[in-house]
């Protein structure tokens, strides 16, 4: 660059760092001198820097570079006013009175989020979405008005929470995390999905992660020209169909129908053009469908299916201006098509259509100046409470609270009531259809669409009888099953006025028992304590903050010290021998036990017993 070369001594304050060229001048530059000081200035470029000897020498302050925390990268604009001085950067407005060897942030009550990523829970009032410049955020009520927690992160278009009521929201750049209900408490981190959707931060042209409607650790997502499912809970996923070329990506997807039987996809193929996709048997046999005939462009489109009725699917189309020519929707599977389209969507690109499940027709209308509402005969402007400039990205219901909530560009994310009340319909979720376990936990929750202002009532059966019901009347039971079997389960939900039921044959299957002790000696693992000999067991992918680990032992002699029982292979914490088969416990910050903290419990030899930690 002009002005070189550069080196430590003569620093490059536009770029990222001496030995790289990347500046973003034309977006990023500002610069102010004391008004007390003339030899004092601040520049803001990439980084914030200062000199304090009339630009003889300058020190990087924050960003990129520096050492003064919380300075947020990309400068715009410094302010000095006598002893005041503020910076504007893509984190905000912060401000100082000592050249920014201190500084605090100034940007509270300032509402200009930009969500390129949003989501919102179904059995849990929390919020999530991923933010243009300022990383991942979550925000629930216990929070208080206006207050959100930050995750981390940079700019992903990200943000998706689990359905049930643990609070764990999923990141493709900053893996999991457990939501805390207060905002000081500690942010867990989970394991991370092996996967995520294809994700951009152009409205309409991302693609969708959804959780499936009765098994929600099992994962449907597209991602390039490929839609997968995971039934493990995100550690692996298979292919359940490929549509053209890898450069033809999946927008959007529908799954509906009692066993997820139809499925709709939603494949842009060209610049304008673009595919609907339809299998009527979970996705072993595609066909596909014609899309409305007239629109200028398909390259960017939203679609959204019925919950009752999955012949009936909604499209809408958000590049270019297509007036005229901008919502459909079919009731035949997509074989013929009606437009809906009125003169209140003209000079609007639509990015984001939601049906109102509970309702016979009800469909949302996000757009780029604000949102509608179809009722299956007439469009109504629904924008009333949002800024007069706003720009939608996605819109996503809250039936717990009886909302419609909104995660914008530039302007946070904006909620108001359901302009009509969803109906009552019971619906049940469990973490997973089939275990290898008789003794494994299902975490059964409730999925239904119903208002919750506390006078919910639930009750749960299950036929067979389980062995074990944590409470059957609660929101979120716990079933162990204890035998093998094929088992209905049923839900029925009151809201005090209105009951509904949901039931289904075969949720649940144990169709084989592998958790069962072993009958003989003889299948058990035998140790010769020679060379390597151990079992190592896969990553279970889990964080935890409790757990037990058990075992049964047979020591056939005095085991020499330090014999390992069970160890994990990171930190070296488990359970050992240690002196004349003493049971020991080992901690690598245990200090002078760290070893082997002696317990005082023999394990006898020649006998099986059986230890716990």
């Amino acid at each position: 660059p002009v002005g070189g070369p550069y080196d430590d001594d003569h620093p490059n304050l536009a770029t990222l760092s001496n030995t790289n060229t990347l500046q973003q001048g034309y977006y990023n530059l500002g610069i102010a001198a004391s008004h007390t000081n003339a030899d004092e200035v601040l520049i803001g470029c990439l980084s914030l820097w200062r000199t304090r000897d009339g630009g003889t020498t300058f020190e990087p302050v924050g960003g990129y570079q520096g050492n003064v925390p919380y300075i947020h990268p990309d400068q715009q604009e410094i302010e000095i006013l006598g002893n005041d001085m503020w910076t504007a950067s893509d984190g905000g407005i912060n401000y100082s009175n000592d050249l920014f060897e201190t500084h605090v942030s100034r940007k509270r009550g300032l509402n200009a989020t930009e969500f390129w990523g949003f989501d919102t829970g179904w059995n849990s009032d929390l919020v999530v979405g991923g933010k243009y410049h300022n990383g991942n955020t979550a925000h629930r009520p216990t929070f208080g008005s206006g207050e959100f927690l930050r995750l981390g992160g940079a700019e992903a278009p990200t943000g998706y929470i689990q359905p049930n009521e643990a609070s764990i929201a999923y990141f493709s750049d900053i893996s999991a995390k457990k939501i805390p209900e207060n905002l000081d408490d500690p942010v867990l981190n989970i394991a991370s999905y092996s996967m995520y959707p294809s994700e951009t931060f152009f409205a309409a042209h991302s693609s969708e992660l959804e959780y499936d409607s009765e098994y929600y650790n099992h994962i449907w997502l597209g991602r390039d020209n490929k839609l997968y499912l995971s039934e493990d809970n995100g550690n692996n996923f298979s292919v359940v169909g490929e549509f053209g070329q890898e450069d033809q990506p999946i927008i959007q997807f529908e799954i509906r129908g009692e066993n997820k039987e139809v499925i709709y996809v939603y494949q842009r193929t060209s610049f304008f053009g673009a595919l609907l996709w339809l299998s009527t048997d979970g996705g072993a046999t595609w066909v596909q469908k014609s899309m409305p005939t007239g629109v200028s462009s398909m390259r960017a489109g939203t679609i959204s299916a019925h919950w009752e009725n999955p012949g009936t699917l909604w499209v809408a189309f958000a590049h270019q201006n297509n007036d005229g020519a901008k919502l459909y929707r079919t009731d035949d599977y997509g074989d013929t098509w009606s437009n809906l389209t009125e003169d209140l969507l003209d000079g609007e690109t639509v990015h984001s259509i939601v049906h109102q499940q509970g309702t016979d027709n009800g469909l949302y209308i996000g757009t780029s100046h604000g949102a509608y509402y179809h009722n299956g005969a007439e469009l109504t402007d629904c924008s009333a409470g949002l800024p007069m400039r706003i720009s939608t990205n996605k819109l996503v219901p809250y039936y717990g609270d009886n909302k419609i909530r909104m995660g914008s560009y530039s302007n946070g994310i904006w909620q108001t009531d359901l302009a009509t009340p969803s109906q009552l319909v019971a619906r049940a979720m469990v973490d997973k259809a089939s275990s290898t376990c008789s003794r494994d936990t299902f975490y059964f929750s409730d999925r239904s669409i119903a208002y919750d202002n506390g006078s919910l009532e639930y009750n749960w059966t299950f036929e067979p009888e389980p062995q074990f019901i944590s409470d059957p009347t609660s929101k979120e039971p716990k079933v162990v099953f204890g035998t093998m079997g094929e088992y209905k389960v049923s839900l029925t939900v009151s809201n005090g006025q209105i009951t509904d039921s949901y039931s289904k044959d075969n949720m649940i299957s144990i169709l084989e028992d592998r958790c069962s002790p072993d009958l003989y000696p003889s299948l058990a693992a035998e140790m010769n304590g020679t060379g390597i000999d151990y079992i190592q067991l896969q990553d279970a992918k889990v964080e935890l903050l409790e757990m037990t680990m058990t075992a049964w032992v047979f020591p056939t002699e005095i085991q020499p010290d330090f014999t390992g029982i069970y160890f994990n292979d990171d930190a070296s914490i488990g359970l050992n021998f240690f002196s004349g088969n003493q049971l020991g416990f080992h901690h690598p910050t245990a200090g002078s036990f760290a070893w082997a903290w002696p317990s005082g419990l023999e394990v006898p030899v020649n006998e099986w017993s059986h230890v716990a930690m």
